[in-house]
């Protein structure tokens, strides 16, 4: 059975297996959590509280935030990084036989200069059922 927990491999294959994504982002630079900042562009993400929604059969659903963050040291870079990011998950549906997500949204999305560094944070909200 797949849960929410298990949301960030999912999204490490839909990122990863984007050629024009990986032409701008090498896929080792496209991993859950935290990478060095000296290895520019970079993108991480991480899931923020899972909060399952229960029905008297069980979990019927996990609401997760998931946030992307994409990082560059040049500013159009970053912002032409966001862009291509959420067009790839951005009301995206997927099932299989473990998982349906029936829409992926964003919550919101802002950018930040830190340290000689552009950041662009995307959120969002996805629901995972299980099957």
């Amino acid at each position: 059975m797949t849960t929410g927990l298990q949301i960030n491999k999912y999204i490490k294959r839909w990122l990863q297996g984007d050629e024009e994504l990986t032409a701008l982002v090498p896929k080792k630079n496209i991993q859950p959590l935290v990478l060095a900042p000296t290895n520019f562009p970079f993108i991480s993400f991480t899931h923020g509280d899972i909060l399952p929604e229960y029905t008297k059969d069980g979990c019927a659903y996990d609401s997760i935030p998931v946030v992307v963050a994409i990082v560059a040291d040049d500013y159009e870079k970053c912002v032409d990084i966001a862009q291509k990011v959420r067009e790839l998950l951005e009301c995206k549906t997927y099932r299989d036989d473990e998982i349906w997500i029936p829409e992926m949204t964003v919550e919101y999305a802002d950018e930040e200069y830190l340290e000689n560094t552009f950041v662009v944070h995307i959120v969002f909200n996805i629901e995972v059922h299980t099957l």
